[in-house]
């Protein structure tokens, strides 16, 4: 009997490795495949793979972090691309400009852009090239400031070094929606590749409402239910639902998509003006025109197809069907056509997820899931997430409320305060006299003496009680953070 060999898990294999050193005594062959594989970990960890959490690469996550540290944010003017690429360059990713660039504008022309440019960046169904850098502008888009900069999100997110340990740059965003789903993405890794779908953010919060709401994953059928697929330039998901429950079982699957057209039986035009994902207009346009290798012989009922964007119609492909094909034969010429525009996705859902080692330095282990099981994981991390940033919120009103305190007492206390003030030691005056502690005397010793005398009591008071009300609220969301997001949806 003979037993097949089991395909080796290199995503396990990678996680492993990035937590054994070399071994001592090694042959050149043992060492080569080990370096090799040690450097496939380098290239999934800082280079191919997004992270689940915030769904971004690193070279993304810098582009967008510099962006945030210079102001550029969706209400600011824009600043040349150029501007962008050289402080990101400069400060966080000291790699060429042109991938900066490229990655820029992969955000800006996604199906849920993070970027919003002006000027010519590319794209579109014939995939133009941009403008150099010097000449198109960018900001954050406000999908970007909504789900990623948040203040009182991104003072709860951990930090690493940067490449030359003179500034920090966060380890993850801290994504309100699994962006990771709401902007697919591809990643090539030694050992490992990656093909991510993109959807609406409308079926995204729904399919995380349902999530937080039944506490487990959702099931392939109401993936299939709730979930909504989209592309950049309008394409269909045509895949029937027996494909789908298929694909959401798994980390990996096929997906159809159609091009969308309206047929003009006048001029016998059919106009494209929404495409499907991955299409290769050239090839399209050079087999529809018979300038393909042994094209079929229907191909010369089409008297001409070429693109036809414009200004007023961007993105449009028309093809002409010749007058003289009878009639009876348009409809299966038509599908013909149609299925030239079609294409097929497949899908691998791998990712990484990082976090610091005990040196504070970044490391990331690989991992794999189908789309509800990611849902499901970003839940759990978002759920983390939101009783940090309460927590956060907890601490901070406890300090005002703290000092609030010190300020009513020293408002209670005016001639105590009016004794004490030429005093040569006024901190230690302040703890023998008013019983506080010494952090709480250099509150009141940091005022000036006009601006104690306009200490108004009972508006503190009022601000006070504000403050507990808005704590006990805090604390009962602290109890329940899953309710708490489901309010932010």
């Amino acid at each position: 009997m003979t037993t097949m060999n089991k395909k080796p898990d290199l995503a396990a294999e990678l996680s492993s490795l990035a937590k054994n050193n070399i071994p001592s005594e090694t042959s050149l062959l043992e060492f080569s495949r080990y370096a090799m594989r040690r450097y496939g970990l380098v290239t999934v960890e800082d280079r191919s793979l997004p992270d689940y959490r915030d769904g971004l690469k690193p070279v993304q996550r810098r582009l967008l972090w510099a962006a945030h540290k210079l102001g550029l944010h969706s209400d600011a003017k824009r600043k040349k691309l150029a501007y962008l690429v050289g402080e990101t360059l400069g400060k966080y990713h000291p790699h060429g400009d042109s991938s900066l660039a490229s990655a820029t504008v992969t955000m800006n022309n996604s199906a849920a852009p993070y970027i919003s440019g002006e000027g010519n960046w590319g794209g579109g169904v014939a995939n133009d090239s941009p403008a150099a850098m010097r000449y198109i502008e960018c900001r954050l888009s406000a999908l970007a400031d909504a789900i990623y900069f948040d203040p009182e999100y991104t003072a709860v997110i951990e930090y690493l070094e940067n490449y030359d340990g003179s500034l920090k740059e966060p380890l993850l965003l801290p994504a309100k929606l699994p962006a990771i789903l709401l902007n697919g993405t591809s990643g090539v890794a030694v050992g490992i590749t990656s093909e991510i779908p993109s959807y609406t953010e409308k079926s995204l919060r729904a399919a995380v409402k349902l999530t937080l709401k039944q506490g487990k994953q959702i099931s392939p059928a109401q993936a299939v239910s709730v979930l909504e697929f989209n592309t950049p330039l309008g394409g269909e998901c045509v895949s029937d639902d027996d494909s789908l429950l298929e694909f959401y079982k798994n980390s990996f699957g096929s997906v159809q998509y159609d091009s969308l057209f309206t047929y003009d039986e006048v001029s016998r035009i059919m106009l494209f003006d929404k495409f499907a994902p991955g299409l290769n207009l050239d090839s399209v346009l050079d087999f529809l025109n018979g300038r393909s290798a042994r094209p079929p012989e229907w191909v010369k009922s089409i008297e001409d197809a070429r693109e036809t964007s414009s200004k007023s119609a961007p993105n449009t492909v028309s093809v002409r069907i010749k007058k003289s094909v009878p009639l009876k034969n348009i409809d299966d010429l038509i599908n013909k056509i149609a299925d030239k525009f079609a294409t097929k996705a497949h899908y691998k859902i791998n990712v990484i997820e990082r976090y610091l080692n005990e040196e504070g330095a970044n490391e990331a282990v690989p991992k794999s899931f189908s789309v509800p099981g990611l849902i499901k994981s970003w839940c759990d991390w978002r759920a983390e997430l939101e009783l940090k940033v309460i927590q956060h919120k907890i601490n901070t009103i406890n300090e005002k409320l703290h000092r609030l305190e010190v300020m009513i007492l020293a408002g209670n206390n005016p001639e105590i305060l009016k004794n004490g003030w030429g005093s040569k030691d006024l901190t230690a005056y302040l703890i023998k006299a008013l019983k506080i502690s010494a952090e709480d005397a250099e509150i009141i010793r940091k005022l000036r003496y006009e601006q104690l005398h306009r200490l108004d009591v009972h508006k503190m008071k009022a601000e006070c009680a504000e403050l507990k009300l808005a704590l006990t609220n805090l604390e009962s969301d602290k109890a329940d953070p899953v309710s708490s997001i489901l309010k932010s949806l």
